[in-house]
């Protein structure tokens, strides 16, 4: 977790995607509207969103105050609280509002879900 947040305050797009699955889609929830159904993001879909920078690098990484990097640029940096035994969410955030969730993936741990309002 700790590996993600910091490729996520940095912009390391390279780092983040080695904590996604390559054969696996990302799910990518908006926590905006209940009962929306999640995106599924393939690994080749993700890398090429975040190397063109466009809409989905936005949302993850962009300068605003309500991409997912705003959430992990806190300062002094903090660690992300366990809402579950594969489930964080950072300390500020709003109660179900911002998560990320992972799933074991052969010997290694990969990231299966993320969630926020995606304004």
């Amino acid at each position: 977790m700790d590996a993600l947040t910091a490729a996520l305050a940095r912009g390391d797009t390279s780092a983040f995607l080695s904590g996604c699955s390559r054969t696996t889609p990302l799910h990518i929830l908006d926590t905006r509207a209940e009962g929306q159904p999640d995106a599924q993001v393939p690994y080749d879909d993700l890398a090429e969103a975040l190397n063109t920078r466009g809409v989905l690098y936005e949302k993850l990484f962009g300068a605003s105050d309500k991409s997912l990097r705003s959430y992990a640029s806190e300062q002094p940096p903090q660690a992300w609280k366990a809402l579950g035994p594969y489930q964080f969410a950072p300390p500020a955030a709003p109660v179900g509002r911002v998560w990320i969730a992972w799933h074991p993936e052969g010997t290694r741990w990969v990231v299966d879900t993320i969630a926020w309002p995606l304004l």
